[in-house]
C-alpha cells in the first residue's frame, strides 16, 4: 500500500471482510451491522472506533513516498523519477504521462494530497508563483489570489529591500493582489536572513509530512463535503470518558455500543424492520429500550440496589441513558471511593446485559444476587491482574519530574530576566505582547506592551511576543538575559533545537537575535510566575502601544510586582 494504489475492488472486498468480522457472531451466524462502516471510521475522539478508510489510508502512505522525493532530491529514486516524469518542474506540478508506469500513476495520488496540504515558507520569493502555490494559512492552505490571474508573477515582486532589511511593498500588493488577501500577505513574517523558499507540511508541528496527519487531512477535507458522513449517535464526551477508564476492552466496547444505540434490545430490533413484540421480555411491563434494560427494568433495579458497595442508595435513574452514564462516570472522580467501588457500576452493566441475553436465548433465570456477585468477583480479578504495587508505592524523587515554580523567581545576579506573554484574540487574530525586565532583586527596569498585528495560531502569537521581547531587551543594552514565558511548546522547541514548520521564519529571527546576546536562556514558567507580563499583554489589548523607562508603574502593575517580590522573601 505504500508503493502502489490498490484497486477499489480489492479495497471494497477487504473492508467487507473487516465489516463481517466485526458484526458477525460466528462464521455461520450473521450479525446486524448497527452502524454504517463509514461512521465507524471516525476516530475514537470523534465518537467512532477508528477503523481506517483503506482508500484514503493508501493515498496517505503514497504521499510519504512523494514527500521523500521532495526532501531527498539527490537520492537515486528521486533522480530516476525526475528524469522520467517531471524533468523541468516540481513533483507538485507533475502530471499524468502517456506511457507512465503503474508505480508513477500510484504516486500521483500521494502528490495530489501533498499539493493540498503543503505551503511555502517565504524565503527570497523567487520560486513562489502567485495564484498557484500555497502560501496563506488556511484549512487547507491557499495560494495568494491575484487581480489578474493570467500573469505569471513571483512573490519576490511584492518584497522591497530597504538596506539590509526587507518589507512588503504595499503599493505593489495593492495593485497585484486580490483585495481579500492583501492584509493576509502583509501579515506574513519576512525573516532577516534571506534563504530559499521551502516547502512545509501544514498539518504537522515540525513541518514534515506524516502518514497520520495526511490521513487526517483526507478525512477532514472541507472541499469534500459531498462525501461527508455524520459520526455515530451518542455523546462524544461520554465515549471519550469511557475510553479513558481502566476497564477491560470488551466492557469499553460494550459501553460504546450502548452509547451508540447499537445493542439488540427489542425496541432497537424493531427499528431494523423486524416485526417483533417490543415489550421487555423480562418484566413484560414496558418497551425494552437500552436504558430500560440496563437501568429501569425491575431486575436491573434490584441489581443496583443489591450492589451496596457504591453510593447509589435511593437513586432514581433518569429515563435518559446518557444522564445515567454521566452519573456513573461522576463516581470515578470521587476520591473517597476505592478503585473497585468506582469501576463496579460498569461491570454491573455488563453482567446485567449478559444475564438478560442468557434469559432471552437460553431461558435461564439468574438471580439479581448472583449477577452482583459475578460482577464483584470479576472486578476483583481485574484489579488484581492490573495492580502494580511498584508503580504506586515505590515512587522516588527520580520518578517525578521537577515542575516549574508557580511564582516569579529571580535570575542570578549577573543576569536580568525578561518575562513575556501574548494576548490573542481568536476572533480577530490580533496579537498584543507584554514584556517586563527585572533584576535579581525583582526591581523592574523596563516594561511595556505593543501590538503585533495578526497571527494564525496562539503559538505564533507567543513566538511573536518572544521576538519582540528579545528586540526590546537588546535595544536597551542588556546582553545577559533570561527570557521567561508560559508557552511550554515554544520553550521546549527552542531548547531542544527543534523546528516548527509554519513558524520557520520567526524561529530564524529568534536565533538571529539570540546570537546578538552574550548569554541568554529560554525558561518556561507557570502562568502564576508570568503574571506581570500577562497583565501587560491584557492591558495592551485595551490601550494604545505603551513603553516605559520610569520606575513608576500603574497601580494594577504595582500590585502584581509586590506579590512577585513578596514571594522572593
Amino acid at each position: 500500500m505504500s508503493c502502489f494504489k490498490l484497486p477499489q475492488g480489492i479495497i471494497s472486498e477487504i473492508e467487507s471482510l473487516l465489516m463481517n468480522f466485526w458484526w458477525e457472531k460466528t462464521s455461520k451466524q450473521r450479525g446486524i451491522p448497527w452502524i454504517a462502516w463509514k461512521k465507524l471510521q471516525y476516530s475514537k475522539k470523534e465518537g467512532g472506533l477508528g477503523f481506517r478508510d483503506l482508500a484514503k489510508f493508501n493515498d496517505a502512505l503514497l504521499a510519504k513516498q512523494a514527500w521523500r522525493i521532495i526532501q531527498h532530491p539527490h537520492s537515486l529514486f528521486a533522480k530516476i523519477m525526475k528524469a522520467r516524469y517531471f524533468r523541468d518542474e516540481s513533483i507538485l506540478d507533475a502530471k499524468v504521462r502517456k506511457y507512465q508506469s503503474y508505480g508513477w500513476a500510484s504516486l500521483l495520488s500521494g502528490v495530489a494530497l501533498l499539493k493540498k496540504g503543503t505551503k511555502y515558507i517565504v524565503g527570497d520569493g523567487k520560486t513562489i508563483r502567485l495564484g498557484i502555490d500555497n502560501v496563506l494559512e488556511d484549512h487547507p492552505p491557499k495560494p495568494i489570489r491575484v487581480a489578474d490571474p493570467g500573469n505569471n508573477i513571483r512573490l519576490e515582486t511584492l518584497i522591497s529591500m530597504n538596506g539590509m532589511s526587507r518589507s512588503w511593498d504595499i503599493s505593489k500588493i495593492a495593485s497585484l493582489v486580490d483585495q481579500r488577501d492583501q492584509a493576509l500577505v502583509q501579515n506574513i513574517h519576512l525573516s532577516k536572513e534571506v534563504n530559499r523558499d521551502t516547502i512545509s507540511w501544514n498539518y504537522n508541528t515540525s513541518g514534515d509530512y506524516s502518514v497520520r496527519s495526511g490521513y487526517w487531512l483526507l478525512t477532514h477535507d472541507p472541499d469534500d463535503l459531498h462525501n461527508h458522513v455524520d459520526p455515530p449517535p451518542g455523546s462524544v464526551d461520554l465515549k471519550n470518558s469511557i475510553w479513558k477508564l481502566p476497564l477491560m476492552p470488551k466492557i469499553k466496547h460494550f459501553l460504546w455500543r450502548a452509547l451508540s444505540r447499537a445493542l439488540a434490545t427489542t425496541s432497537r430490533l424493531a427499528t431494523r424492520g423486524m416485526h417483533i413484540d417490543t415489550t421487555c421480555p423480562r418484566c413484560r411491563r414496558e418497551e425494552e429500550s437500552i436504558n430500560h434494560a440496563l437501568f429501569t427494568c425491575p431486575f436491573a433495579t434490584m441489581v443496583w440496589r443489591l450492589s451496596n458497595s457504591i453510593p447509589l442508595h435511593g437513586t432514581v435513574f433518569s429515563p435518559e441513558f446518557d444522564t445515567n452514564i454521566s452519573l456513573l462516570l461522576s463516581l470515578t472522580t470521587n476520591q473517597t471511593l476505592q478503585d473497585d467501588q468506582k469501576l463496579l457500576p460498569f461491570w454491573l452493566l455488563w453482567r446485567i446485559w449478559k444475564s438478560r441475553n442468557n434469559f432471552v436465548f437460553n431461558k435461564a433465570r439468574e438471580s439479581a444476587t448472583k449477577t452482583v456477585l459475578k460482577a464483584q468477583a470479576e472486578i476483583r480479578q481485574w484489579l488484581t491482574a492490573t495492580y502494580s504495587p511498584t508503580r504506586r508505592n515505590h515512587r522516588t524523587a527520580h520518578d517525578t519530574p521537577l515542575s516549574p515554580p508557580r511564582c516569579w523567581t529571580a535570575p542570578p545576579p549577573s543576569f536580568i530576566k525578561c518575562n513575556f506573554d501574548a494576548a490573542y484574540d481568536i476572533q480577530t487574530q490580533q496579537v498584543t505582547a507584554g514584556w517586563i525586565i527585572r533584576d535579581h532583586h525583582g526591581t523592574p527596569k523596563h516594561w511595556g506592551s505593543l501590538k503585533l498585528g495578526q497571527a494564525a495560531t496562539p503559538l505564533e502569537a507567543e513566538t511573536k511576543a518572544l521576538l519582540a521581547a528579545m528586540q526590546q531587551s537588546w535595544i536597551r543594552g542588556y546582553k545577559a538575559t533570561y527570557f521567561e514565558g508560559d508557552c511550554e511548546i515554544l520553550i521546549q522547541t527552542l531548547n531542544n533545537s527543534k523546528r516548527i514548520g509554519t513558524l520557520t521564519n520567526l524561529f530564524k529571527d529568534i536565533h538571529f537575535w539570540a546570537r546578538k546576546f552574550q548569554r541568554n536562556r529560554f525558561i518556561f514558567t507557570k502562568r502564576e510566575g508570568n503574571a506581570a507580563a500577562h497583565c501587560l499583554a491584557k492591558f495592551g489589548c485595551i490601550s494604545s502601544t505603551c513603553y516605559s523607562n520610569s520606575v513608576t508603574q500603574p497601580l494594577w502593575l504595582q500590585k502584581q510586582l509586590c506579590i512577585d517580590i513578596s514571594n522572593l522573601i
